[in-house]
């Protein structure tokens, strides 16, 4: 939604799908949807790769899910690199994260990188195109430091990854604030 000042070249296969206000029925629908759409997003990257448009491909925001998609796809046979990002590996979803990552391995362009500060997959180690990619956190875990606390005015806070009204912030931001 910001403009860059250069060229962009849509993928084909329609706008993003928001759960935003859908009851359970809508949801099913919406999450049927959403595959087809992914589908079709990750077949015209492919196509562009093809074509000589790219050099590589960066998918930077994903979840365990995309992996179905991928295997659906024309991108998993990729002409050039594609490196698909999972933001932080919850515990609930580490198994079928896993799965899909082994059921990519024989894909030589398909890479899957998992960005956080979990950095133990041992289940993964047969996986050549599985990657740990540390968080951008700075923690002074090696040097002599006395963290001290102090309390800026007004107080900022930060959020790692997208603001979406899904994630229902803003009932820990009024708490927050009124406490």
């Amino acid at each position: 939604k910001i403009d860059y000042h250069v060229p962009v070249d849509y993928l084909r296969g329609g706008e993003a799908v928001s759960y935003a206000g859908a009851g359970r029925l809508k949801k099913l629908w919406l999450s049927v949807q959403r595959e087809k759409r992914r589908i079709a997003w990750l077949d015209d990257a492919a196509a562009k790769a093809q074509s000589g448009l790219c050099d590589a491909i960066i998918v930077p925001t994903n979840s365990w899910r995309v992996m179905r998609s991928i295997k659906k796809s024309d991108i998993k046979h990729s002409t050039v690199p594609v490196l698909f990002m999972f933001h932080g590996i919850m515990p609930a979803d580490r198994q079928r994260f896993v799965e899909g990552v082994r059921s990519l391995k024989m894909y030589k362009n398909i890479h899957l990188g998992a960005l956080g500060l979990q950095t133990e997959f041992p289940e993964l180690k047969e996986c050549p195109n599985f990657h740990v990619i540390l968080a951008p956190v700075y923690v002074p875990f090696d040097l002599p430091v006395t963290p001290e606390f102090v309390v800026h005015e007004p107080l900022r806070l930060g959020f790692f990854g997208q603001y979406r009204r899904e994630k229902n912030l803003e009932f820990f931001l009024q708490a927050f604030t009124m406490a």
